[in-house]
């Protein structure tokens, strides 16, 4: 559980320094999204 939180900061932490325009919001918000469906299997451990 401690490995996922560590990786969710680090997530939270790239989006945070690469903030930039609209497009690239839209564009890590899918990322987002997409990294949430990939971890969710590991969530309901």
């Amino acid at each position: 559980m401690k490995k996922l939180v560590i990786v969710l900061l680090l997530i939270g932490f790239v989006v945070f320094m690469t903030w930039d325009s609209e497009e690239k919001e839209v564009q890590k918000e899918n990322n987002v999204q997409q990294i949430e469906k990939n971890i969710q299997p590991y969530l309901s451990d």
